[in-house]
Protein backbone atom coordinates (compact mmCIF):
# COMPACT_ATOMS: atom_id res chain seq x y z
CA UNK A 1 0.00 0.00 0.00
CA UNK A 2 2.78 2.44 1.15
CA UNK A 3 4.01 2.27 -2.62
CA UNK A 4 1.03 2.51 -4.56
CA UNK A 5 0.43 5.41 -2.66
CA UNK A 6 3.98 6.84 -3.53
CA UNK A 7 2.58 7.02 -6.91
CA UNK A 8 0.98 9.79 -6.52
CA UNK A 9 1.84 11.44 -3.49
CA UNK A 10 5.74 11.38 -3.80
CA UNK A 11 6.25 14.80 -6.17
CA UNK A 12 7.53 17.23 -3.76
CA UNK A 13 7.47 20.87 -4.89
CA UNK A 14 10.81 21.34 -3.43
CA UNK A 15 12.09 23.94 -6.46
CA UNK A 16 14.48 22.76 -9.22
CA UNK A 17 17.17 25.03 -8.26
CA UNK A 18 18.53 26.59 -5.40
CA UNK A 19 17.87 30.39 -4.25
CA UNK A 20 21.56 31.48 -6.08
CA UNK A 21 20.17 30.21 -9.12
CA UNK A 22 22.36 27.03 -9.40
CA UNK A 23 21.74 24.52 -11.66
CA UNK A 24 20.50 21.60 -10.11
CA UNK A 25 22.94 18.67 -10.99
CA UNK A 26 23.05 14.76 -9.61
CA UNK A 27 26.58 14.31 -8.26
CA UNK A 28 26.09 10.27 -7.23
CA UNK A 29 23.98 8.01 -7.26
CA UNK A 30 24.59 5.04 -4.24
CA UNK A 31 23.03 1.85 -2.54
CA UNK A 32 23.18 -0.55 0.83
CA UNK A 33 21.62 -3.76 1.03
CA UNK A 34 20.92 -5.26 4.35
CA UNK A 35 17.99 -7.92 5.83
CA UNK A 36 15.08 -5.10 5.89
CA UNK A 37 15.44 -3.16 2.69
CA UNK A 38 18.01 -1.65 0.06
CA UNK A 39 18.65 1.81 0.17
CA UNK A 40 18.98 4.10 -2.87
CA UNK A 41 20.84 7.81 -2.08
CA UNK A 42 20.82 10.45 -4.88
CA UNK A 43 23.28 12.98 -4.01
CA UNK A 44 22.00 16.47 -5.54
CA UNK A 45 24.58 20.07 -5.15
CA UNK A 46 20.81 21.75 -4.44
CA UNK A 47 17.34 21.09 -3.21
CA UNK A 48 15.03 19.34 -5.91
CA UNK A 49 11.47 18.53 -6.71
CA UNK A 50 11.12 14.75 -7.38
CA UNK A 51 8.43 12.13 -8.20
CA UNK A 52 8.55 8.07 -7.76
CA UNK A 53 6.65 5.86 -9.64
CA UNK A 54 5.84 2.18 -10.15
CA UNK A 55 5.97 0.36 -13.46
CA UNK A 56 5.31 -3.18 -14.37
CA UNK A 57 5.83 -5.47 -17.15
CA UNK A 58 8.98 -5.72 -15.56
CA UNK A 59 8.43 -4.12 -12.80
CA UNK A 60 10.51 -1.21 -12.00
CA UNK A 61 10.75 1.53 -10.00
CA UNK A 62 11.13 5.03 -11.56
CA UNK A 63 12.64 8.00 -9.88
CA UNK A 64 12.96 11.06 -11.50
CA UNK A 65 14.20 14.51 -10.47
CA UNK A 66 12.94 17.56 -11.82
CA UNK A 67 15.13 20.40 -13.72
CA UNK A 68 18.43 18.35 -13.37
CA UNK A 69 20.95 16.45 -15.03
CA UNK A 70 23.21 13.69 -14.59
CA UNK A 71 26.20 12.12 -16.31
CA UNK A 72 24.72 8.64 -17.67
CA UNK A 73 26.74 5.37 -17.20
CA UNK A 74 26.60 2.20 -17.49
CA UNK A 75 23.94 -0.13 -15.82
CA UNK A 76 24.85 -1.20 -12.31
CA UNK A 77 24.38 -4.66 -11.93
CA UNK A 78 22.91 -5.44 -7.98
CA UNK A 79 20.99 -9.11 -7.76
CA UNK A 80 20.31 -8.12 -4.21
CA UNK A 81 17.21 -10.11 -4.17
CA UNK A 82 14.91 -6.74 -4.45
CA UNK A 83 16.65 -4.73 -6.87
CA UNK A 84 18.33 -6.75 -10.17
CA UNK A 85 20.19 -3.42 -11.40
CA UNK A 86 20.26 0.73 -11.67
CA UNK A 87 19.88 2.66 -14.64
CA UNK A 88 20.99 6.18 -15.27
CA UNK A 89 19.09 8.29 -17.76
CA UNK A 90 19.40 11.73 -19.07
CA UNK A 91 15.86 12.75 -20.08
CA UNK A 92 14.81 16.38 -21.38
CA UNK A 93 14.26 18.64 -18.20
CA UNK A 94 15.10 15.86 -15.76
CA UNK A 95 17.20 12.58 -14.55
CA UNK A 96 16.39 9.41 -14.33
CA UNK A 97 17.09 6.64 -12.29
CA UNK A 98 15.52 3.33 -13.01
CA UNK A 99 15.61 0.52 -10.70
CA UNK A 100 14.64 -2.55 -12.23
CA UNK A 101 13.14 -5.15 -9.73
CA UNK A 102 13.34 -9.07 -9.15
CA UNK A 103 9.45 -8.65 -8.27
CA UNK A 104 6.79 -6.17 -7.12
CA UNK A 105 7.88 -4.55 -3.86
CA UNK A 106 6.72 -2.02 -1.45
CA UNK A 107 9.03 1.22 -1.36
CA UNK A 108 9.25 4.38 0.32
CA UNK A 109 11.02 7.72 -0.60
CA UNK A 110 12.21 10.51 1.15
CA UNK A 111 14.20 13.89 0.97
CA UNK A 112 16.56 15.05 3.43
CA UNK A 113 18.04 18.48 3.41
CA UNK A 114 21.63 19.00 3.19
CA UNK A 115 23.84 19.66 6.32
CA UNK A 116 27.19 20.58 6.94
CA UNK A 117 28.64 17.25 5.82
CA UNK A 118 26.20 15.72 3.75
CA UNK A 119 24.59 17.34 0.16
CA UNK A 120 20.40 17.63 -0.49
CA UNK A 121 19.53 13.47 -0.90
CA UNK A 122 16.52 11.84 -1.99
CA UNK A 123 16.35 8.74 -0.94
CA UNK A 124 14.15 5.59 -1.71
CA UNK A 125 13.84 2.59 0.30
CA UNK A 126 12.83 -0.73 -2.00
CA UNK A 127 11.20 -3.22 1.30
CA UNK A 128 9.60 -6.06 1.05
CA UNK A 129 7.62 -8.32 -1.67
CA UNK A 130 4.19 -7.07 -2.11
CA UNK A 131 2.00 -10.22 -1.65
CA UNK A 132 0.54 -12.17 -4.49
CA UNK A 133 -3.53 -13.11 -4.42
CA UNK A 134 -2.14 -16.67 -4.23
CA UNK A 135 0.70 -15.81 -1.26
CA UNK A 136 -1.31 -13.65 1.30
CA UNK A 137 -0.22 -13.50 5.09
CA UNK A 138 -1.58 -16.52 6.96
CA UNK A 139 -4.48 -15.27 8.95
CA UNK A 140 -4.04 -15.63 12.73
CA UNK A 141 -5.07 -18.88 14.91
CA UNK A 142 -8.08 -18.43 16.88
CA UNK A 143 -6.75 -18.52 20.63
CA UNK A 144 -3.31 -17.11 19.32
CA UNK A 145 -1.96 -15.27 22.11
CA UNK A 146 -1.74 -11.08 21.39
CA UNK A 147 1.90 -9.58 20.75
CA UNK A 148 2.59 -6.62 22.89
CA UNK A 149 5.36 -4.17 21.54
CA UNK A 150 7.15 -2.29 23.56
CA UNK A 151 9.49 0.06 22.29
CA UNK A 152 12.68 1.58 24.60
CA UNK A 153 13.19 5.25 23.09
CA UNK A 154 16.68 6.50 21.92
CA UNK A 155 19.75 3.93 23.43
CA UNK A 156 23.25 3.98 22.37
CA UNK A 157 24.46 6.85 20.72
CA UNK A 158 21.14 8.67 20.96
CA UNK A 159 20.73 9.37 24.84
CA UNK A 160 17.85 11.25 24.66
CA UNK A 161 17.16 14.29 26.97
CA UNK A 162 19.79 14.60 29.87
CA UNK A 163 16.91 16.79 31.75
CA UNK A 164 18.75 18.53 34.67
CA UNK A 165 21.68 16.04 34.75
CA UNK A 166 20.03 13.41 37.40
CA UNK A 167 18.88 11.11 34.69
CA UNK A 168 19.23 10.11 31.40
CA UNK A 169 16.65 9.47 28.78
CA UNK A 170 17.68 6.05 26.92
CA UNK A 171 18.00 4.42 30.60
CA UNK A 172 15.04 5.65 31.87
CA UNK A 173 13.20 4.69 29.03
CA UNK A 174 14.69 0.91 29.17
CA UNK A 175 14.03 0.58 32.42
CA UNK A 176 10.36 1.25 32.38
CA UNK A 177 10.25 -0.85 29.03
CA UNK A 178 11.69 -3.81 30.97
CA UNK A 179 9.44 -3.22 34.02
CA UNK A 180 6.49 -3.53 31.80
CA UNK A 181 7.44 -6.66 30.05
CA UNK A 182 7.90 -8.63 33.70
CA UNK A 183 4.64 -6.96 34.86
CA UNK A 184 3.00 -8.52 31.80
CA UNK A 185 4.76 -11.80 32.02
CA UNK A 186 2.52 -12.12 34.68
CA UNK A 187 -0.89 -12.36 32.25
CA UNK A 188 -1.86 -15.12 30.68
CA UNK A 189 -3.04 -15.08 26.61
CA UNK A 190 0.29 -12.54 25.61
CA UNK A 191 3.36 -12.78 24.65
CA UNK A 192 6.11 -9.60 24.75
CA UNK A 193 8.51 -8.17 22.02
CA UNK A 194 10.97 -5.04 22.94
CA UNK A 195 12.51 -3.43 20.28
CA UNK A 196 15.87 -3.29 22.37
CA UNK A 197 16.66 -5.06 25.28
CA UNK A 198 19.79 -3.02 26.29
CA UNK A 199 21.51 0.08 25.71
CA UNK A 200 21.90 0.20 21.61
CA UNK A 201 20.68 2.14 19.30
CA UNK A 202 17.82 1.10 16.96
CA UNK A 203 17.22 2.88 13.95
CA UNK A 204 13.48 4.01 13.35
CA UNK A 205 12.92 1.84 11.01
CA UNK A 206 14.09 -0.78 12.32
CA UNK A 207 11.70 -0.67 15.35
CA UNK A 208 9.02 -0.21 13.11
CA UNK A 209 9.91 -3.51 11.09
CA UNK A 210 10.53 -5.19 14.64
CA UNK A 211 6.95 -4.65 15.08
CA UNK A 212 5.96 -5.68 11.63
CA UNK A 213 7.43 -8.99 11.97
CA UNK A 214 6.29 -10.06 15.09
CA UNK A 215 2.86 -9.08 13.76
CA UNK A 216 2.10 -7.15 16.97
CA UNK A 217 -1.45 -6.14 18.64
CA UNK A 218 -0.39 -2.90 20.38
CA UNK A 219 2.49 -0.72 20.17
CA UNK A 220 3.50 1.62 23.39
CA UNK A 221 6.54 3.75 23.03
CA UNK A 222 8.10 4.94 26.04
CA UNK A 223 10.11 8.27 26.75
CA UNK A 224 10.50 10.80 28.69
CA UNK A 225 9.91 14.49 28.72
CA UNK A 226 12.10 18.07 29.45
CA UNK A 227 10.90 21.48 29.72
CA UNK A 228 12.96 24.87 30.39
CA UNK A 229 10.86 25.26 33.65
CA UNK A 230 12.27 22.98 36.18
CA UNK A 231 8.57 22.87 38.15
CA UNK A 232 6.97 20.64 34.80
CA UNK A 233 5.89 17.28 35.93
CA UNK A 234 4.18 14.92 35.01
CA UNK A 235 3.26 12.08 32.37
CA UNK A 236 1.58 12.39 29.03
CA UNK A 237 0.10 10.15 26.33
CA UNK A 238 0.46 10.88 23.18
CA UNK A 239 -1.06 8.95 20.13
CA UNK A 240 -1.62 9.80 16.09
CA UNK A 241 -3.37 12.64 15.06
CA UNK A 242 -3.92 12.76 11.53
CA UNK A 243 -4.99 16.74 11.79
CA UNK A 244 -1.98 17.83 13.66
CA UNK A 245 -1.04 18.35 17.39
CA UNK A 246 -3.15 18.76 19.90
CA UNK A 247 -1.36 22.22 21.09
CA UNK A 248 2.40 23.90 20.55
CA UNK A 249 3.75 22.17 23.47
CA UNK A 250 2.73 18.53 21.97
CA UNK A 251 3.87 19.62 18.36
CA UNK A 252 7.19 20.97 19.13
CA UNK A 253 7.38 17.67 21.79
CA UNK A 254 6.84 16.22 18.35
CA UNK A 255 9.13 17.87 16.38
CA UNK A 256 12.33 17.39 18.75
CA UNK A 257 11.60 13.19 18.93
CA UNK A 258 10.90 13.13 14.84
CA UNK A 259 14.28 15.42 15.13
CA UNK A 260 16.03 12.91 17.32
CA UNK A 261 15.06 9.59 14.93
CA UNK A 262 16.98 11.86 12.28
CA UNK A 263 20.39 11.05 13.19
CA UNK A 264 22.25 9.95 10.61
CA UNK A 265 21.06 8.98 7.13
CA UNK A 266 19.20 5.61 8.50
CA UNK A 267 16.74 7.00 10.84
CA UNK A 268 15.48 9.14 7.46
CA UNK A 269 12.35 7.49 7.36
CA UNK A 270 10.14 10.09 8.54
CA UNK A 271 7.21 10.50 5.71
CA UNK A 272 3.88 12.16 5.67
CA UNK A 273 2.81 9.81 3.32
CA UNK A 274 3.24 7.11 5.39
CA UNK A 275 0.58 8.56 7.87
CA UNK A 276 -1.82 9.04 4.37
CA UNK A 277 -1.25 4.91 3.83
CA UNK A 278 -2.17 4.03 6.96
CA UNK A 279 -5.26 6.65 7.21
CA UNK A 280 -6.46 5.07 3.69
CA UNK A 281 -6.45 1.87 4.80
CA UNK A 282 -10.45 1.02 6.12
CA UNK A 283 -8.75 0.38 9.61
CA UNK A 284 -7.48 3.59 10.09
CA UNK A 285 -10.12 5.08 11.62
CA UNK A 286 -10.89 2.19 14.04
CA UNK A 287 -6.46 2.27 14.70
CA UNK A 288 -7.26 5.57 15.81
CA UNK A 289 -9.98 5.31 17.69
CA UNK A 290 -8.29 2.08 19.57
CA UNK A 291 -4.84 4.06 20.52
CA UNK A 292 -7.25 6.82 21.67
CA UNK A 293 -8.57 4.23 24.25
CA UNK A 294 -5.39 2.73 24.89
CA UNK A 295 -4.23 5.99 25.55
CA UNK A 296 -6.92 6.89 28.45
CA UNK A 297 -6.37 3.79 30.24
CA UNK A 298 -2.23 4.35 30.33
CA UNK A 299 -2.92 7.42 31.56
CA UNK A 300 -5.74 6.41 34.12
CA UNK A 301 -3.30 4.00 35.60
CA UNK A 302 -0.13 6.54 35.97
CA UNK A 303 -2.97 8.70 37.92
CA UNK A 304 -3.63 5.74 40.36
CA UNK A 305 -0.13 5.08 40.81
CA UNK A 306 -0.08 8.60 42.13
CA UNK A 307 3.93 8.75 42.59
CA UNK A 308 4.51 10.47 39.03
CA UNK A 309 0.80 12.96 38.60
CA UNK A 310 -0.68 12.23 34.98
CA UNK A 311 -1.09 15.56 32.52
CA UNK A 312 -3.09 14.23 29.90
CA UNK A 313 -3.92 12.37 26.73
CA UNK A 314 -2.69 14.38 23.97
CA UNK A 315 -2.21 13.93 19.81
CA UNK A 316 0.47 14.59 17.78
CA UNK A 317 2.72 13.02 14.50
CA UNK A 318 5.28 11.06 16.24
CA UNK A 319 7.30 9.60 13.41
CA UNK A 320 7.26 6.22 15.19
CA UNK A 321 3.43 5.78 15.08
CA UNK A 322 3.12 6.69 11.68
CA UNK A 323 3.91 3.74 9.91
CA UNK A 324 1.83 1.10 11.77
CA UNK A 325 -1.45 0.03 11.40
CA UNK A 326 -2.20 -1.25 14.98
CA UNK A 327 -2.88 1.07 18.05
CA UNK A 328 -0.12 3.02 19.08
CA UNK A 329 0.45 5.12 22.16
CA UNK A 330 3.88 7.11 23.11
CA UNK A 331 4.22 7.78 26.88
CA UNK A 332 6.43 10.38 28.20
CA UNK A 333 6.82 9.06 31.48
CA UNK A 334 7.61 12.75 33.23
CA UNK A 335 9.93 15.64 33.40
CA UNK A 336 13.57 14.53 34.03
CA UNK A 337 13.81 18.66 33.84
CA UNK A 338 12.30 18.44 37.22
CA UNK A 339 14.79 16.93 39.99
CA UNK A 340 12.11 15.03 41.84
CA UNK A 341 10.77 13.87 39.03
CA UNK A 342 14.05 12.89 37.30
CA UNK A 343 15.11 10.84 41.16
CA UNK A 344 12.11 9.02 40.96
CA UNK A 345 11.86 8.05 37.55
CA UNK A 346 15.49 6.97 37.77
CA UNK A 347 15.12 4.96 40.94
CA UNK A 348 13.74 1.16 40.51
CA UNK A 349 10.50 2.19 42.46
CA UNK A 350 9.82 4.64 39.97
CA UNK A 351 10.62 2.71 37.07
CA UNK A 352 8.73 -0.58 38.52
CA UNK A 353 5.49 1.93 39.00
CA UNK A 354 5.76 3.22 35.89
CA UNK A 355 6.17 -0.02 34.19
CA UNK A 356 3.25 -1.94 36.18
CA UNK A 357 0.85 1.06 35.35
CA UNK A 358 1.54 0.71 31.71
CA UNK A 359 1.29 -3.45 31.86
CA UNK A 360 -1.97 -2.88 33.83
CA UNK A 361 -3.34 -0.56 30.93
CA UNK A 362 -2.54 -3.13 28.38
CA UNK A 363 -4.15 -5.72 29.52
CA UNK A 364 -7.02 -3.61 30.61
CA UNK A 365 -7.61 -2.57 27.01
CA UNK A 366 -6.76 -6.27 26.20
CA UNK A 367 -9.55 -7.64 27.78
CA UNK A 368 -12.09 -5.09 27.01
CA UNK A 369 -11.30 -4.30 23.51
CA UNK A 370 -8.97 -7.73 21.89
CA UNK A 371 -10.51 -8.72 19.16
CA UNK A 372 -9.95 -12.46 19.57
CA UNK A 373 -10.96 -15.06 21.31
CA UNK A 374 -7.92 -15.77 23.63
CA UNK A 375 -8.82 -14.76 26.97
CA UNK A 376 -6.18 -12.58 28.71
CA UNK A 377 -6.47 -12.80 32.26
CA UNK A 378 -3.79 -12.79 35.75
CA UNK A 379 -1.91 -16.38 36.40
CA UNK A 380 -3.23 -17.92 39.18
CA UNK A 381 -1.99 -15.51 42.59
CA UNK A 382 0.84 -16.28 44.64
CA UNK A 383 0.89 -15.26 48.48
CA UNK A 384 3.64 -13.76 50.08
CA UNK A 385 4.34 -13.77 54.07
CA UNK A 386 6.29 -10.43 55.30
CA UNK A 387 9.49 -10.48 56.60
CA UNK A 388 10.87 -7.83 58.45
CA UNK A 389 12.07 -4.45 56.76
CA UNK A 390 10.14 -5.27 53.80
CA UNK A 391 7.69 -2.33 52.23
CA UNK A 392 4.65 -2.53 49.87
CA UNK A 393 7.15 -0.79 47.60
CA UNK A 394 10.06 -3.46 48.11
CA UNK A 395 7.41 -6.08 47.64
CA UNK A 396 5.61 -4.09 44.68
CA UNK A 397 9.50 -3.99 42.93
CA UNK A 398 10.36 -7.83 44.10
CA UNK A 399 6.87 -9.12 41.82
CA UNK A 400 6.94 -6.72 38.85
CA UNK A 401 3.69 -4.95 40.18
CA UNK A 402 2.74 -1.60 41.66
CA UNK A 403 1.84 -0.63 45.48
CA UNK A 404 -1.76 0.25 44.08
CA UNK A 405 -2.36 -3.18 42.92
CA UNK A 406 -1.00 -4.65 46.01
CA UNK A 407 -3.49 -2.00 48.31
CA UNK A 408 -6.23 -3.07 45.69
CA UNK A 409 -5.67 -6.85 45.92
CA UNK A 410 -5.39 -7.36 49.76
CA UNK A 411 -7.90 -4.13 50.49
CA UNK A 412 -5.70 -2.37 52.66
CA UNK A 413 -6.40 0.74 53.74
CA UNK A 414 -2.98 2.28 55.01
CA UNK A 415 0.96 1.13 53.46
CA UNK A 416 2.05 -0.33 56.62
CA UNK A 417 2.46 -3.62 56.87
CA UNK A 418 3.17 -6.16 59.77
CA UNK A 419 6.05 -8.92 60.15
CA UNK A 420 4.31 -12.06 59.36
CA UNK A 421 1.23 -10.75 57.11
CA UNK A 422 0.34 -12.36 54.32
CA UNK A 423 -0.29 -10.93 51.07
CA UNK A 424 -1.96 -12.23 47.63
CA UNK A 425 0.19 -10.75 44.95
CA UNK A 426 -1.64 -10.32 41.67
Amino acid sequence: MIGRLLTALALVAAGASSASGQAARVLGVRHHSDPERTRVVIDLNVSAGYEVRAAGNPERLIIEVLGCDLQPEAPRQLGDGRIRRIRLNNLPARAQVVLDLTARHEYRAFALPAGPDHPFRVVVDVLQPVPQAADPLAPREQGEAYVVVIDAGHGGRDPGTRGCGIAIEKDVALGIAKQAAASLALYDGLRVVLTRGDDRFVALGERVAIARRSRGDLFVCIHANSAQSRRAQGAEVFFLSPRGATDQAASELADRENAAMLVGIDEGQSNDSDLMSILMDLRGSAILRNSELLAGLALGEIEREGHVAGRSVKQASFAVLRTLAMPSILVEAGFLSNPQEARHLRSAQGQSEMGAALAHAVAQYLQQYGEKKTPVRALAAQTHTVRSGETLWTLARTYHTSVTALRSANDLRTTQLRVGQRLVVP
